[in-house]
């Protein structure tokens, strides 16, 4: 497969979503020309189709279950336990847990949620500090890990020559779940959503089809690649067109698709641009996990609505990305036996 620029795109992608989550949870009133450039990298959508695209490929070149199981602990779970230790020596030396009641055994229970795969577990004793919960963008991590689970089993089910009417046909059921999930209560709102929607929020349900075209589009490749082999000028206008859609009838499923056919050109059209601006770091996931803890951090101090406190907040998750990435992340991912 040729030369790409998926970590460019997760790169804009979670800083789309440091973006939103800093201006909101801060209060702070930005410009409508940023705003509207940002509404068009719905981050965590991108995620979920750039897992789908990458995981069932890296899942089609492991030799062995155990290998694809390697490969994937390897990616989340090492980063994701320096930023749970860095969340607990924030709350610990900012003074929140030397002055709030909690038992030792929730607190276990706690991290034992975290380690493990129940990431958006919020124990009673942090509803105080910050916005609520100490990294509540650890509900996708969540959600990939069920993700991950579901590939091999996905995998047998389509392993026969009618794997693309299989894929099109869950496509079609999981939309048709999101469609309902979304008419079934606002995300916005989300504190007072009944715990019947929360734990659909965090399962894949609603979620799942976005995975699925990422899958799709991963095995029919010779046949999108068409989309990037275009001209500049129809790729401009194909762009436009699909982005005047997006933009007048929101994220559903069937924008969403089109959506990503747009991604899909951007990532295949600029050869090696990703190589030659990051030269193979991926810093998108530190951004991604660790934006939270800082964001907490400046609610809870009180540094609320002036735009420098985004920009600190930028600067600092890209900080923490870069030290975790080259002292831990890509140590570690060194040990794959096949690349990702």
């Amino acid at each position: 497969m040729r030369p790409n620029n998926f970590d460019l795109l997760r790169l804009f992608a979670a800083l789309s979503v440091v973006f939103f989550h800093t201006i909101h949870r801060l209060n702070i009133d930005m410009n409508y020309f940023i705003l509207s450039f940002f509404k068009f990298i719905p981050g965590v959508p991108i995620f979920f189709f750039i897992s789908g695209f990458l995981i069932s490929l890296s899942y089609s070149k492991s030799t062995s279950i155990k290998s694809y199981i390697k490969k994937r602990a390897l990616r989340i779970y090492p980063a994701l336990y320096l930023c749970l230790i860095l969340s607990i020596i924030s709350v610990f030396y900012i003074g929140y847990l030397n002055t709030e009641v909690f038992f030792i055994k929730d607190f276990w229970i706690w991290i034992i949620a975290q380690i493990s795969f129940v990431q958006f577990y919020n124990p009673e004793f942090l509803r105080g500090y910050g916005v609520g919960t100490l990294n509540g963008s650890l509900w996708t991590i969540s959600v990939e890990l069920q993700f991950y689970f579901l590939i091999p089993i996905l995998y047998r089910l389509i392993r026969n020559k009618n794997k693309n009417n299989y894929l099109i046909i869950l496509i079609i059921i999981f939309a048709f779940i999101n469609i309902q999930f979304s008419s079934f209560g606002n995300s916005n709102d989300f504190g007072n959503q009944t715990i019947v929607y929360k734990l659909l929020f965090v399962s894949f349900l609603p979620w799942f089809y976005m995975f699925l075209i990422g899958i799709f589009i991963q095995e029919n490749f010779d046949k999108f690649k068409i989309l990037y082999e275009m001209k500049f000028i129809n790729k401009l206008f194909y762009s436009t067109i699909v982005l005047f859609l997006y933009n007048s009838y929101g994220m559903n499923p069937i924008t969403f698709f089109l959506f990503i056919t747009v991604i899909f050109i951007l990532v295949y059209s600029f050869k090696n641009l990703s190589y030659k601006m990051l030269k193979g770091n991926d810093y998108s996931y530190g951004i991604y996990i660790y934006h939270a803890v800082i964001v907490n951090y400046f609610v809870y101090m009180e540094y609320l609505k002036e735009v420098k406190y985004l920009m600190y907040i930028i600067v600092l998750s890209f900080f923490f990305a870069a030290f975790s990435w080259h002292i831990l992340e890509k140590p570690i991912l060194s040990l794959k036996k096949v690349k990702k």
